[in-house]
């Protein structure tokens, strides 16, 4: 039988909240005990509303070989849920008048071939740039670990033609935010990861919260963060050493993307200073929460219903009302992050052992929330 060895750090309902409330606070917990019993979760899951905890639980192993559990403490890779920090911090330099979101790319990265592509085309996936992983991974020397430097100069030096005209479709482009970061760095001075630690994370009080220029695990120097791990027959494998898994070295240098680690206490405490203009003024904020629109004003559509902000996904759940959310993915670690700010509602989940049951999960957790 397998042993239950989910750790409980919280589960506080205030006494306003009525027998409803706290008995689907309990049946999300049983929710997750059930996948975590079928070895379908191994994470760390928090869900806070009108900015109070009402369930914070771990289920799983940080480190299997040194059974370290989870805890509200543990660090995730949170893979591409970082997009939105570096949006963010694009917007604080738009804030301080260094950019405009309609500035062309190659006024601050002049080896950038493109024209026609503008910072805004950059943070809503609208660039049509080529793809990463059909057109320029391959061609990448796989004996050295490559990043945002060697990504600029091959696009430089092969000016591979773009998918799209910029503006005119949504194309999911990682690199985008690879070029985002570089452009954070050419105008403040400051790397990428001094840069967010200054302006997001101290000020959000995100204090194991770190915007890191290496996504290679072994590279990263943490004590609190959990390895990730593949189920391979019936086993956990940690991901790094999994041989399919060697672009882990090879794209090690990537970051902007998706290099920033962090806690759900943290991702809650992101929430609360959105929630409380804390980092931006109202108008400048909420920039972020509106989708993308080609020039003649048409929305442009991830898929019917859902559209992208700037480091966001958008759309309408139809309990909850307007959802504002990211999921993220690398070997070995899922995140799901979303914010609903017409119920004060936010929802974490950081995994790190891979699950093909994240969607299912996360439908399962919203049916019991109001």
């Amino acid at each position: 039988m397998l042993k239950r060895i989910y750790t409980i750090f919280f589960l506080v309902v205030s006494p306003l909240v009525c027998s409803q409330a706290q008995q689907n606070v309990a049946s999300i917990d049983s929710l997750l005990q059930a996948y975590y019993n079928r070895q379908e979760l191994n994470g760390t899951i928090l869900i806070a509303q009108h900015g109070k905890e009402i369930l914070s639980r771990s289920y799983g192993m940080a480190d299997v070989d040194k059974q370290h559990p989870l805890t509200s403490l543990t660090q995730f890779q949170i893979a591409s849920v970082s997009k939105q920090f570096t949006a963010y911090a694009i917007m604080h330099l738009k804030a301080t008048g260094k950019l405009q979101y309609d500035d062309n790319v190659q006024t601050y990265l002049p080896t950038f071939p493109y024209p026609n592509i503008t910072i805004r085309h950059l943070l809503t996936h609208t660039s049509g740039l080529p793809d990463f992983w059909t057109q320029i991974r391959p061609k990448l020397d796989t004996s050295k670990s490559n990043g945002n430097a060697e990504m600029l100069a091959y696009l430089a030096e092969h000016k591979l033609p773009l998918q799209a005209p910029p503006g005119t479709k949504w194309i999911y482009c990682d690199i985008g935010f690879d070029l985002l970061a570089t452009i954070i760095e050419r105008l403040s001075g400051m790397t990428y990861q001094a840069f967010l630690r200054k302006y997001l994370f101290e000020p959000a009080s995100m204090n194991d919260t770190e915007a890191l220029l290496v996504t290679d695990i072994r590279r990263i120097k943490a004590k609190n963060l959990a390895t990730g791990y593949l189920r391979r027959n019936n086993t956990l494998k940690p991901a790094h050493l999994e041989p399919d898994q060697n672009f882990v070295f090879y794209l090690g240098d990537f970051y902007g993307d998706g290099s920033v680690i962090s806690t759900t206490g943290d991702l809650k405490k992101w929430d609360d200073a959105l929630s409380n203009y804390k980092l931006l003024p109202k108008a400048i904020q909420d920039e972020a929460f509106r989708p993308a629109r080609t020039p003649e004003g048409q929305l442009i559509e991830f898929r019917s219903g859902t559209t992208y902000g700037f480091g966001w996904f958008l759309r309408q759940h139809p309990v909850l009302g307007q959802q504002i959310m990211h999921s993220g993915g690398q070997p070995g670690f899922q995140t799901w992050f979303a914010r609903f700010p017409d119920k004060q509602l936010c929802v974490v989940i950081c995994m790190n052992v891979e699950s093909k049951k994240l969607d299912e999960m996360t439908k399962g957790i919203l049916s019991y929330l109001r």
